[in-house]
């Protein structure tokens, strides 16, 4: 018959919770309080894939006998683990490795390495090695882009501050404005310093020819449609008296307009005007006139729009997909940088 101290046979055929195995412990030095030297079976028991989150823990009977603690302490500190998280008591059923056993939050180990096989075989199907494919998610997810010298570049302060807005709210950049006709003149000295020039469609052209020399990058930036196309149908009610920053923009935009088939009636309907020209038209509309002050000049303006005069509340914002398709560009450049840099 066998003695007290004589492990149990298991009954074949049935899973014996009691027979759960726990890490060996003989080289290592353990804690001497009670919760801590029990803490520290689990936790090695763990690490040493002897048991996973969603396991069934050692009963207490088998733990005090595996490691010579009273009955009592090891449910005392059982009951403490469970508190803390490590254990999940589930009446009826019995105790559990939490599932949740990580940081509070985390993903559970299985889930991160199915996703960062799935990482690594998108790397490959890019052609990328997957050290860069992962500086370029850190560089893209977090704040890499942050305080990157950015030169932004176009032919009239409106759109250039209207860019400049976004990038810094969008990416925590203040890029630097530089008008294209202070480009011309000496590109090198307008974008001394910078990473990468940010332009739209309009001049794009002209402007890699221009920095190209430099070995600077120049990328890609639309504005989005649907602000032209909504002062369009507004026209259509009444004329539109648009106030910006400068007084360039107004052939720019009417271009636009005529690109998108506007009728010549309909574009007649258009005043475009500088926010310092615009008080004594403000004080001439009629009260059927439809107002738009930039963002970039209502502050200046204060009260000066009269009460009467119908204002319309719109942004002029970069089309989403090619303010991302930057975010991305920059982020695979800056990646580069830093993978050839090691």
């Amino acid at each position: 018959m066998a003695g007290p101290g004589s492990p149990r046979k298991p009954v074949r055929g049935k899973i014996d919770e009691e027979e759960v195995p726990v890490a060996p412990t003989r080289t290592l030095q353990r804690p001497t309080s009670g919760i801590e030297r029990v803490r520290h079976e689990l936790l090695m028991a763990m690490h040493f894939g002897k048991l996973t989150p969603g396991d069934r823990a050692p009963s207490v009977r088998r733990l005090a006998l595996r490691t010579g603690m009273n009955r009592k302490t090891v449910h005392r500190a059982y009951t403490r683990l469970a508190r803390e998280g490590l254990l999940d008591v589930k009446p009826g059923s019995g105790t559990f490795i939490s599932a949740v056993t990580q940081r509070r939050g985390a993903a559970p180990p299985q889930d991160l390495l199915a996703a960062a096989r799935r990482c690594r075989a998108v790397a490959r199907e890019l052609g990328l090695a997957p050290q860069l494919f992962a500086t370029f998610l850190d560089v893209y997810m977090g704040r890499g882009l942050s305080d990157l010298p950015l030169t932004v570049v176009e032919c009239n302060e409106e759109q250039l501050g209207l860019i400049a807005d976004e990038l810094h709210s969008s990416l925590d950049v203040d890029a630097r404005q530089v008008l294209l006709s202070d480009l011309r003149p000496d590109p090198k000295r307008a974008i001394d310093g910078s990473v990468g020039v940010v332009t739209t469609d309009c001049h794009r052209a002209e402007i890699v020819e221009l920095v190209s020399p430099h070995d600077v990058p120049v990328y890609r930036l639309a504005f989005d449609s649907a602000f032209p196309q909504r002062l369009l149908d507004e026209a259509h009610r009444a004329p539109i008296l648009m106030i910006v920053r400068d007084q360039r923009f107004a052939s720019v935009f009417l271009g636009m307009l005529k690109r998108m088939a506007a009728p010549p009636d309909l574009l007649g309907r258009f005043t475009i005007v500088a926010s310092r020209a615009s008080r004594p038209l403000l004080r001439s509309a009629s009260p059927s006139t439809t107002v738009f002050v930039s963002p970039l000049v209502e502050a200046e303006l204060g009260a000066a729009i009269p009460g009467n005069l119908r204002r319309l509340r719109a942004r002029w914002r970069l089309e989403s997909g090619s303010l991302e398709q930057l975010r991305a560009s920059l982020a695979l450049d800056l990646a580069t940088t830093r993978q050839s840099a090691v």
